[in-house]
């Protein structure tokens, strides 16, 4: 599993249905008055180290994903302790990526929903290793989420490929979950009526989930 901190200004919020200018901040259980307000990201990452004995975690930048700036200083606070960075902040070249690492990313995630074409993906990887690289695959309502039609060469999936796929569906109450699997064969396409989204995933082996549901 794969704890997840949504953030935005500054704050971890409870992502529901994709809509983000709904999203509260978090309260959890796992955090000391939580249930009373929430939203302190050191402390939720703290929790999902001590608590739940996750070290990665995946970070999205809910401020840079709409346009913003990354949220750089909360970033190096997270990585100063010492958890595994999996960061989405609207990676989209080579720079933005190599300023993640510098601040203290792991790995960075490069989602369809803000990539302009597959061909910066692979300059991306190149920059940075393959191995730092995770592609996101959006989603809402089981349909691909991009702004465009993606031009340029797909990447063929090799032994140290990570992908992860992130859906919503259109019940509100419904949260998202990221797939991930590494060194994946070619993927096939699954449905899960349950969740209401396609996911990719493969023929034979399970990927690892995590959620943002609150504990």
């Amino acid at each position: 599993m794969i704890p997840v901190l949504d953030l935005r200004a500054g704050r971890a919020v409870l992502a529901r249905g994709g809509r983000r200018d709904t999203y509260a901040p978090v309260r959890s259980l796992l955090v000391a008055g939580g249930a009373g307000g929430g939203g302190d990201p050191l402390a939720l990452a703290r929790a999902y180290r001590d608590i739940l004995d996750c070290d990665e975690w995946y970070v999205a930048d809910l401020d840079a994903l709409a346009g913003g700036p990354v949220q750089r200083a909360l970033l190096g606070a997270l990585a100063g302790l010492r958890g595994r960075l999996l960061v989405d902040a609207a990676v989209a070249t080579p720079e933005r990526a190599r300023e993640l690492v510098a601040d203290g990313a792991a790995r960075v995630a490069v989602g369809l929903e803000t990539l302009p074409s597959f061909d910066a993906l692979a300059a991306v990887a190149r920059a940075i290793g393959p191995k730092r690289v995770v592609f996101s695959l959006d989603l809402r309502d089981g349909a691909p989420l991009a702004e465009a039609a993606v031009s340029g060469t797909p990447l063929a999936p090799g032994p140290s490929s990570c992908w992860i796929s992130r859906g919503w569906a259109a019940d509100a109450a419904w949260t998202p979950c990221w797939w991930r699997r590494c060194g994946a064969p070619t993927p096939t396409w699954t449905s899960s009526p349950a969740a209401g989204s396609r996911r990719r995933a493969s023929s034979n082996a399970s990927p690892t989930l995590g959620s943002t549901e609150p504990w």
